[in-house]
């Protein structure tokens, strides 16, 4: 682990082990921390914060930031390939977009600490001449929690702006993909960040991450993963009415309207919903198709999705990798044995036809599904499409709308004036028209209802790691006794 600068074993010297889910061998040992670790990680957060951390210059900031994402960009090689190790997903993706991405979103982050985003605002003449000007302060030390599924690229998205906006950080990854949060450690200690400012603290145990976001000397908790683990972060930190950004769950709805590129909304839609085996927060899952084309593009949808080839993720020509643990190859095969329960067809795949004791589930596509259903309603985090049909645009945007999330969603179409006005009726953070998992680092990227708190990415996500303070400034060199009187009713001697 990182802590206040120093590369320490956990307190009690215990260990973890991460595993590779396609050939199940340890890829790594990793320290197991303890709360005394938080509570020392913490304590060098505090330290460093109110130190030199936050006086730092902006353009200093700045430079140090583009020399530890530049630090990464020249990891690439060494990184895709412990990121596909860790999680089991294709190469082919973890060197476009998991690594790939990462060292494009650092760059731009650290842009953002040169941003200047103090409010001058207008002189005012009565009560009091004054001028008032409204500042944005970092806000302190942040506990960063990191999933799985994205981990160097989540990792990115949350310390870089953090750093930015002059706050100092505790770094969290999941147990099950810690490894890239020690390769962004290694890349600031490389570049001489100062120590404290950033540490991180890897562990297995629940227990470990909620003295972290519990902590009084926490002041804002970054937290991206499931909604039900969301909550209890959020609980935790009410405790001490610590501010929250929560990025969670979502049951993307994806709407093809009846004038859509059949060709390109078939990949497109595929891509969605099976891009990095489904284990995305944002996967298009479910998908809303006029009924009179519904046969025919559940056709296509089939015949495409019957070419992804599954197989070793570091293979360049594997398009799908396993499952990350055999526990969530259990939960995506327990709903796909819901969905057949509950009267939903099983048009393409399912659990079978692969290798016995492997993880993978085969691309998986149901129809005659109804809203009511599981399948239908609730995050599988797998690779399972549910098709649902619509007689007129009314329902399908009622249908997309109706559930608790709303994080993304997309709209297929060959009229972009169309497209835009369902686009703005859709409840979610994001909405893509031709298109699914854009993410640009210039624009928010965060969730409706329970899809999550707050918002990463661009100058929204550079705002919420600061705090907002006023400042007025009187400009009346004399008082009038009488204003005074207000408050004093004798003159001091």
């Amino acid at each position: 682990m990182y802590v206040d600068g120093k590369w320490v074993a956990a307190r009690d010297r215990s260990v973890f082990e991460v595993v590779d889910p396609y050939r199940q061998d340890v890829v790594a040992h990793v320290p197991e921390g303890t709360e005394s670790d938080v509570e020392h990680a913490v304590s060098a957060a505090r330290r460093a914060f109110e130190g030199p951390w936050s006086g730092f210059d902006p353009r200093e900031r700045r430079a140090l930031l583009h020399r530890a994402a530049t630090e990464l960009a020249n990891r690439q090689d060494e990184l895709e390939i412990e990121e596909t190790r860790c999680l089991g997903v294709p190469i082919r993706v973890s060197s476009s977009f998991l690594v790939g991405a990462a060292g494009l979103f650092a760059e731009s982050f650290a842009e953002l600490a040169g941003v200047d985003l103090t409010e001058g605002l207008p002189v005012q003449s009565a009560p009091i001449p004054s001028v008032s000007m409204v500042v944005r302060e970092p806000v302190g030390v942040v506990a960063s929690l990191t999933p799985w599924n994205f981990p160097l690229l989540s990792a990115v998205f949350k310390v870089f702006p953090a750093l930015a906006a002059g706050n100092t950080v505790v770094l969290k990854p999941s147990p099950l993909a810690p490894l890239a949060a020690i390769r962004v450690a290694e890349a600031f200690e490389a570049v001489g960040l100062p120590p404290g400012v950033l540490n991180v603290v890897t562990s297995s145990s629940s227990e470990v991450a909620s003295c972290l976001t519990g902590s009084q000397e926490v002041d804002l908790v970054s937290f991206t993963g499931s909604s039900a683990v969301g909550r209890l972060v959020a609980a935790q930190a009410a405790n001490t009415f610590k501010r929250v950004l929560l990025e969670l769950g979502g049951k993307s709805p994806v709407i093809v309207l009846d004038d859509a590129d059949l060709d390109c909304a078939v990949d497109g839609c595929l891509f969605g919903a099976y891009f990095n085996a489904g284990q995305f927060c944002e996967s298009g899952t479910r998908l809303f198709v006029p009924r009179s084309l519904c046969g025919e593009f559940t056709d296509r949808l089939v015949a495409r999705a019957a070419t992804i080839r599954l197989g070793d993720p570091l293979d360049w020509e594997t398009d799908m990798g396993p499952l990350i643990t055999s526990a969530q190859h259990a939960r995506v095969c327990s709903y796909i044995e819901a969905g057949l329960t509950e009267g939903a067809n099983l048009v393409l795949g399912g659990p079978g036809n692969v290798p016995a004791g492997s993880t993978f589930v085969q691309p998986t596509i149901f129809t005659n599904v109804s809203s009511e259903m599981r399948i239908a309603r609730e995050e599988i985090f797998g690779p399972v499409l549910a098709v649902l049909p619509y007689d007129n645009l009314e329902d399908a945007v009622r249908f997309a709308n109706d559930t608790i999330y709303g994080l993304a969603a997309t709209v297929w179409s060959d009229d972009i004036g169309q497209a835009l006005q369902v686009a703005r009726r859709l409840r979610a953070g994001t909405v893509w028209i031709n298109d699914h998992h854009q993410v640009s680092p210039a624009n928010p990227f965060g969730g409706y209802k329970q899809s999550g708190i707050g918002r990463e990415l661009g100058l929204e996500g550079l705002k919420a790691y600061t705090e907002v303070k006023s400042i007025y400034v009187d400009l009346a060199r004399k008082r009038e006794k009488k204003f005074y009187s207000l408050l004093l009713s004798t003159e001091p001697e």
